[in-house]
């Protein structure tokens, strides 16, 4: 759908922001300076459709660039140090190479979430897709340990195909005081109705409305988010 539908959709939901989180340019098909490019192209993009939308609409919603940018297999972010310029917040993922032991994929998230100051959600931790992917075996505790120092935000994915993190893990993340995010992982407007999926994830972690960084408003929001700016 265009930027503008996600807009109007905000509007109906009675949404203060939303946040809009494209993959990263792929990095085997693009050059470092491509990928800086496309980046600096996409945030002007969405900056010129955005004021399009507010002067036709006259309404009131804010939007936060994000990027969801992958933890290549060692741990490295597939976004130059330079892209990162043209970001509000950054959402690091897992996206292959599942099967890492233990060890190897623990340190694999530490240094993704380590690697910038930007980064600061972690999403769908646990990269399982319920009914084809288990779940990455980590140390969930001390991955938990460094979201706590970094004050990185764990997403809970409402997509009914996800539902990561896992309700026994916002459990154990709730006890050491974490914070999550609920996202919609919305690939069409139509997806930004399944917020009601993560909401129960949440609710069955025991996780509270005090545990979810998006239930503040815009401006406490984007105080948190910038912290990494």
């Amino acid at each position: 759908n265009p930027f503008s539908d996600y807009l109007d959709q905000a509007v109906d939901l009675s949404y203060e922001y939303i946040g809009v989180s494209d993959h990263n340019p792929s990095i085997a098909n693009h050059s470092e300076k491509q990928i800086v490019e496309i980046m600096k192209r996409r945030k002007e993009a969405y900056e010129h459709k955005y004021s399009s939308w507010r002067k036709k609409s006259n309404k009131n919603v804010h939007y936060f660039l994000l990027c969801e940018v992958d933890m290549l297999p060692d741990g490295k972010l597939a976004l130059p140090d330079a892209a990162f310029a043209y970001v509000d917040g950054v959402i690091a993922s897992l996206h292959s190479s599942f099967t890492q032991d233990r060890k190897t994929i623990t340190k694999r998230i530490i240094t993704g979430l380590t690697g910038n100051p930007k980064v600061r959600i972690f999403g769908h931790p646990t990269a399982r897709l319920l009914g084809s992917r288990e779940g990455v075996d980590a140390d969930w505790q001390e991955v938990f340990a460094v979201c706590k120092v970094q004050d990185i935000a764990l997403e809970i994915n409402a997509g009914p195909g996800r539902l990561d993190l896992p309700d026994t893990l916002v459990y154990d993340a709730v006890k050491e005081k974490l914070k999550f995010c609920i996202s919609t992982d919305s690939h069409s407007v139509e997806g930004m109705d399944l917020i009601r999926y993560g909401v129960s994830v949440a609710r069955r972690g025991w996780a509270t409305k005090h545990d979810i960084l998006n239930t503040l408003g815009y401006n406490e929001f984007r105080t948190w988010l910038m912290k990494g700016a």
